[in-house]
């Protein structure tokens, strides 16, 4: 243990406290905005911002470029002055192309507002569109700027990113709301600013690296790389974008409002793995290069990661409802109910990690793509089968939530899979994701046929809680003399 400690003590260790602490910011003010934003904004009104946002992150789905894909293979291979090329590049690729089409959208959104919803174009004003015009080419750079810091192991700046970010969203969500009364415009001029000040932070960290003259060996690469990232980014999109029109056609706008919700703490979930695979993803490609690579520290913070949303699993089983109801004044109440199964999908969408680093690592990135890519556009057909009326199936939201928990499970056997043709594991690592994929889907069955009280639930989370303590002292006792040492 001591050898281990040894291993993840310094940097590592530092940089994922610092990132956390960023993405606690992030989660604390995404929730104190709710308060303020439902005294004016009803459960429509969220469904619109959904389904809005949905368009414009099929937009930056597909203007990647390739540039992204390709720096798993290039950037730790290549040498510091070809890499500015490199990076100029990708991100002149991602530039043009997200600026074109935020054009594009600007022009055709109107035509196809009938067709995506029922609603009249009224809703979606020249404010809305003008701002996710400026939203698009400026969500697509951060993105571009963050691959970059993630590979680069800059997880400070991602960090610094996120803070950013999380604090113009939310100062001018506010300004708008109760200063200027833009009403559904405010959460768009919101997103813009969080936008704005995260690429303002990669751009200070990056400094001049990227500025370079672009390389027509790199423009080749990131050309050889668009067809799968297109089709991945693409099949992602059309995704979003179609399952949230299923959902507002299918239900009513006010369903899609509760259901964007609930991913609302789905995505803080995956912002807070994400905050630790930023500082990991650089270290887990390196264990995956050696030969017969043992991945100590990778299994060792992943674990932690799948104990952690375990309990929160578990927390949103015994008191969901009640947080919800509490912060939107219980206009988005209904949400609650999916918040645990989507804590599920969570913890299926970060098993894997060590396979998924080999697959990256030894090139098999292209190929995952596209299989993920395939999922994608088969789950979308899935989700249509199940919610139209006209089949006579209507599964509503629980038959979304079952193909999303499927199509999880298949990708990552596909990578265990693909992985096994790199090399041979013989030791299985995520034990915790099973224990806690029982123990949530378990708890949340007999709390929906039995109807707890709120004791009940209270002593169900501090059993838990107990249990997790018990079985995991050993781990929790080195964790604490890590955190020490730092």
């Amino acid at each position: 243990m001591r050898k281990l400690i040894a291993l993840i003590r310094g940097k590592l260790a530092g940089r994922i406290l610092l990132f956390l602490a960023a993405t606690a910011l992030q989660i604390v003010l995404s929730i104190a905005i709710l308060p303020f934003a439902t005294t004016v904004l009803t459960a429509a009104d969220f469904g619109y911002f959904a389904l809005m946002m949905s368009v414009a992150a099929f937009v930056n789905a597909v203007s990647d470029g390739g540039g992204s894909l390709a720096l798993h293979t290039y950037y730790g291979v290549t040498a510091p002055g070809e890499r500015r090329r490199m990076l100029a590049s990708f991100l002149l690729v991602t530039f043009s192309l997200s600026l074109t089409l935020a054009v594009a959208f600007a022009l055709v959104w109107p035509l196809m507002v009938p067709f995506v919803v029922r609603a009249a174009a009224e809703e979606f004003n020249c404010k809305i569109t003008a701002i996710l015009v400026a939203f698009i080419p400026l969500r697509s750079l951060s993105i571009a700027a963050t691959a970059i810091l993630s590979v680069s192991g800059r997880a400070n700046a991602i960090a610094a990113q996120i803070a950013s970010q999380a604090l113009g969203a939310f100062l001018t969500t506010l300004i708008c709301l109760f200063i200027l009364h833009w009403h559904l415009a405010a959460i768009f001029a919101g997103a813009v600013a969080g936008q704005l000040a995260s690429l303002t932070i990669a751009a200070v960290s990056l400094g001049r690296e990227p500025w370079a003259r672009p390389s027509r060996r790199w423009l080749a690469i990131a050309r050889d790389h668009t067809p799968t990232s297109a089709f991945a980014g693409f099949s992602d999109g059309i995704r979003g974008v179609g399952e949230n029109s299923v959902i507002a056609a299918s239900l009513s706008v006010a369903a899609l409002g509760y259901y964007s919700h609930a991913r609302l703490y789905y995505g803080m979930l995956l912002t807070t793995t994400n905050a630790v695979s930023h500082n990991v993803w650089s270290t887990s490609l390196e264990e995956a290069r050696e030969d017969g690579g043992q991945f100590v520290k990778t299994v060792y913070i992943w674990t932690w990661v799948h104990i952690a949303l375990t309990l929160f699993g578990i927390g949103a089983v015994c008191f969901g409802s009640d947080i919800v109801e509490l912060l939107t004044r219980g206009k988005l109440t209904p949400a609650a109910a999916m918040i645990p199964w989507l804590v599920n999908l969570t913890l299926i969408g970060v098993s894997g990690r060590v396979q998924n680093a080999v697959v990256y690592a030894r090139g098999g990135a292209k190929a995952a793509s596209q299989a993920r890519a395939f999922l994608s556009l088969v789950a979308l057909g899935s989700v249509l089968f199940l919610m139209n009326p006209r089949f006579g199936i209507e599964f509503g939201l629980p038959g979304l939530i079952a193909v999303l928990l499927t199509e999880a499970v298949l990708f990552r056997l596909y990578l265990r899979w693909k992985a096994r043709k790199f090399t041979n594991f013989n030791v299985f690592h995520d034990r915790w994701v099973i224990v806690g994929l029982f123990a949530i889907s378990t708890l949340c069955v007999a709390n929906e046929l039995y109807q707890w009280s709120l004791e009940a639930r209270s002593v169900v989370f501090g059993v838990a809680v107990a249990l997790i303590v018990v079985f995991e002292r050993n781990r929790i006792v080195s964790l604490w003399r890590l955190i020490q040492k730092i």
